[in-house]
């Protein structure tokens, strides 16, 4: 077994910006278990969005298309190349592709949710607080050095990344943040195409 090529960014590939035709596309996320469903609202558990309240600043999902459902399996290991492998990869450089097992391997253990990236992006956050801010979900492309199809969820208030602010100030925005992605989290694998190759390389 060996690791997808498919799934490594190519010296040929650019960052993927925002094109009204990601809308009709879809993003997977890992969880660590296949019990998905809290039996009490019937969605997603609000132990599933996130392992720690604070790692929902930068979201991590990988897009469907040429990354396909069972690429969710794979699971990077405790190596000396972990950094490298989950580190930003650097536009235009080719790669170094990972090694099975010993930097990656199957993990059937998880499960995993899908989102609408019509559900999400610039889609404005339900939120009340004295302050009267408004945060928004914004999708960016973050491909790293062994996933090209790696995008975040961010949260913006007034234009500003909340990843620049301290985790305290952050905390009630990140918290409902986690109650946006339950009400938008679905189970049933959606028919997904592949992106048009224009929108990611030159």
């Amino acid at each position: 077994m060996i690791y997808p090529n498919r799934l490594l960014p190519q010296p040929n590939y650019k960052i993927i910006t925002w094109h009204p035709a990601l809308r009709k596309h879809f993003l997977i996320h890992f969880t660590t278990t296949k019990d998905l469903v809290d039996p009490i609202t019937s969605k997603l558990k609000q132990s599933l969005v996130v392992y720690r309240t604070d790692h929902l600043r930068d979201y991590s999902n990988n897009l469907l298309g040429v990354f396909i459902v069972d690429d969710i399996y794979w699971s990077v290991q405790e190596s000396n190349n972990k950094q490298y492998l989950l580190g930003e990869w650097n536009v235009g450089e080719g790669v170094i592709p990972p090694q099975v097992p010993t930097e990656y391997r199957k993990d059937g253990s998880r499960g995993y949710f899908f989102l609408r990236i019509d559900d999400c992006h610039e889609v404005v956050v339900p939120y009340q607080d004295a302050t009267a801010i408004t945060p928004v979900c914004v999708l960016l492309h973050t491909p790293i050095n062994s996933n090209f199809w790696h995008f975040s969820l961010r949260w913006f208030c007034d234009g500003q990344d909340i990843l620049e602010w301290d985790e305290k100030r952050r905390r009630r925005i990140l918290t409902a943040a986690r109650s946006f992605i339950i009400e938008r989290a679905f189970f049933q694998e959606p028919f997904f195409e592949e992106l048009d190759a224009n929108l990611y390389t030159n």
